[in-house]
């Protein structure tokens, strides 16, 4: 690469190297005088944003895998019913290729999903901003306020979920498309 010639990736490993270059040939304005009270990146800052980005990508599918996995295990009726369901998209087939309308066709599979996802968030707070002045229950909160959702509260909450302790997957199955009801009705 020659000193002026612009850099056209989008890689996220060529981006944070340019940036952390005492020259950018796009013109972003890192690494050139104006920041030069700016700490550029070291390497191991540069790794450690990149294991970030490929942890956080990859660790909640895996760690809701294991969740789900176990949960299966412990309820021999959820077992059951994902096994009838394999049968019944594939067949005695198991070694064919699993299609996309296959997929489409795991209803009860995406439930078990769903309901592991509830019972065992990955992510027990969301965090979000007010943009305006908001009145909330009587009480006003401020333009510009972080607020702190706790996401493992509201679904074990006894008065939205029936037993919400309990692994029940079938409080977002539903035969027609899979739609998510409020469990409570069904019960």
């Amino acid at each position: 690469m020659r000193e002026n010639e612009p850099i056209n990736s989008t890689d996220l490993l060529d981006i944070l190297l340019t940036i952390n270059t005492p020259r950018d040939p796009n013109g972003f304005g890192f690494g050139f005088d104006e920041f030069d009270n700016e700490k550029s990146m070291t390497d191991h800052e540069i790794l450690a944003t990149i294991l970030d980005i490929d942890i956080g990508g990859r660790d909640p599918t895996a760690s809701t895998f294991c969740f789900a996995v176990y949960n299966i295990c412990k309820n021999s009726g959820v077992l059951q019913r994902l096994r009838e369901e394999i049968f019944e998209v594939l067949g005695n087939d198991f070694l064919r290729p699993i299609t996309f309308e296959d997929l489409n066709k795991f209803q009860y599979l995406e439930a078990i999903i769903k309901e592991t996802q509830r019972i065992i968030p990955l992510n027990p707070l969301i965090t979000r901003q007010t943009h305006v002045k908001t009145a909330l229950n009587g009480h006003i909160i401020e333009k510009d306020t972080p607020i702190w959702l706790h996401q493992e509260k509201l679904h074990k909450d006894k008065i939205s979920w029936y037993e919400p302790e309990k692994f029940i997957p079938d409080r977002f199955y539903n035969s027609n498309n899979n739609k998510d009801e409020n469990d409570k009705e069904k019960n």
